[in-house]
C-alpha cells in the first residue's frame, strides 16, 4: 500500500466517500491515477464507454451537451472537491 496524501484528502472530501474507513480509503486512493487536462479540453462524450469518476482537485469542469438543434446546453460548472463519472 501507497501513502498518497493528496489521493486520500481527494477522497476524503468526496462525500460518497466520507463514511469509508481509513483502510478502506488508502485502499481505494493506492487505485486513483492522476490525470490532467488543458484548459477546453473535452474529457469524454456522452456515450463514450464508462467505468471512470473523476475527482477534481483544482480547476473547473464544464457539463455539457448539445441539443437536437446542435446548441450547447449547459448542465453543470463543478469545481475542486466535485466529482463526475461513474
Amino acid at each position: 500500500m501507497q501513502n498518497n496524501p493528496s489521493a486520500i484528502a481527494a477522497l476524503k472530501n468526496v462525500p460518497f466517500f466520507s463514511k469509508l474507513s481509513i483502510d478502506e480509503i488508502n485502499t481505494l486512493a493506492d487505485q486513483l491515477v492522476t490525470r490532467r487536462f488543458s484548459a477546453g479540453q473535452i474529457v469524454f462524450h456522452l456515450g463514450d464507454p464508462g467505468g471512470l469518476l473523476y475527482i477534481i482537485s483544482k480547476g473547473k469542469v464544464k457539463i455539457s451537451h448539445s441539443n437536437p438543434d446542435g446548441q450547447e446546453a449547459l448542465l453543470a460548472i463543478l469545481g475542486a472537491g466535485d466529482h463526475f463519472g461513474e
